[in-house]
């Protein structure tokens, strides 16, 4: 294997809060004996702006991302993270194509082929699987969106995670879900965003095995460092501690609850789609909706949602789950309630603009209106 020159391209969400994740890539890659440089100009990808609908804005991130790593001369430009990675190959050449600029595209054409996830980069690339790690505990892995969906890295994780010596794999229930976070999605719709996180946390604590905090730390930081925040909401909100489980599994044994270990026992624990709504309780499942519940609901929505308390008369998802949690106590995933709702007669409306478009108009309007008081609000040089 020759060596090469691999410039590190940190991200934002590593950079920020999870420093130890650029330390440990370089260390693995100086293992493998190739020489990392940090090109310390660098910035945001533009990810966030882009897909927020700031397209135009974003677009000099992207110029400034392709003139920092064009001047570090490198081979390679490695990032643990799918979904930044995503961002340079999967929306660089489309916005560098909006932007009508020929010498960007062809900047981008040229730079795009040389940015790789770390897990592919150390597979696809260097040909190499076992890194030299050992943890000798049992693990699980969570499966991101960007390196499913849209790096497609399928089976790289996994490979890299069983030549991990003395390591014990547990697949993961339902590993392809996504646990809610989606970056400002996670932000702007946060009750669907928790209910969805809701369900990732319970699959992780389905697991009946030990889990510890690094058993989680390759995939969620080492390789995406938003899913690792996703985390740690969970542990927030839903008291998920997902580096102390093994003293969940002792309250378990402690009431006598058998745990099987084939994951297939695990899965037919949770039913999924309609068996959800009207799932019977039971010590592996959370409550659900029982028949004579279910007669009660459309009588709940055919008073509309302003006399629920909403502003509007439209039934969104998240709204129907407030109105069942209120008197029922029970939650359901959002997608299982848009079903629902179709059972019960509602249509989707659709909505007559995107949410990622941008309406000039009604900025500059805000603008006007607030733009004066901001300005007051901002300290000055002598503050």
């Amino acid at each position: 294997m020759t060596p090469m020159r691999v410039a590190l391209f940190i991200t934002c969400f590593n950079d920020t809060l999870f420093p130890q994740v650029g330390i440990a890539t370089t260390q693995v890659l100086e293992r493998l004996g190739h020489t990392v440089v940090f090109p310390e100009a660098q910035t945001c990808c533009g990810q966030m702006h882009y897909n927020t609908g700031y397209q135009r804005e974003a677009l000099t991130l992207v110029r400034h991302f392709v003139e920092v790593f064009e001047a570090s001369d490198v081979e390679a430009i490695v990032a643990p993270s799918a979904s930044c990675v995503g961002m340079v190959r999967d929306l660089y050449p489309t916005a560098a194509a909006h932007a009508g600029d020929a010498r960007l595209v062809a900047q981008v054409d040229a730079l795009v082929p040389r940015v790789y996830e770390l897990g592919e980069f150390l597979v696809k690339r260097l040909g190499v699987v076992d890194v030299g790690a050992y943890f000798p505990h049992r693990v699980t892995y969570h499966a991101t969106c960007h390196s499913l969906r849209v790096l497609r890295v399928g089976e790289i994780p996994m490979q890299l995670l069983r030549a991990v010596k003395g390591i014990d794999l547990v697949e993961l229930p339902h590993v392809t879900e996504c646990c809610g976070f989606g970056g400002t999605f996670a932000i702007k719709n946060a009750e669907v965003s928790t209910a969805m996180l809701g369900d990732k946390a319970r699959d992780v604590l389905l697991i009946p095995v030990q889990v510890e905090k690094e058993m989680i730390r390759w995939r969620h930081e080492y390789q995406d460092g938003p899913a690792g925040l996703a985390r740690r909401t969970a542990e927030t909100r839903l008291g998920a501690q997902t580096s102390g489980l093994e003293a969940a599994g002792q309250r378990r044994r402690a009431r006598g609850e058998r745990w099987s270990r084939e994951p297939v026992a695990v899965t037919s624990a949770r039913p999924r789609g309609r068996g959800r709504v009207a799932a019977p309780c039971g010590p592996r499942s959370p409550p659900k909706l029982t028949p004579a519940q279910l007669g009660q609901l459309p009588a709940l929505l055919a008073r509309g949602a302003e006399a629920a308390g909403f502003r509007g008369p439209v039934w969104t998802c998240p709204r129907v789950g407030a109105v069942i949690r209120r008197p029922f106590g029970v939650t359901s995933h959002p997608s299982h309630l848009g079903r629902l709702l179709q059972r019960l007669g509602y249509r989707v409306q659709r909505p007559s603009e995107r949410a990622t478009q941008r309406r000039d108009e009604a900025v500059r309007l805000w603008w006007e209106q607030r733009g004066p008081a901001l300005k007051k609000k901002r300290p000055t040089k002598a503050e």
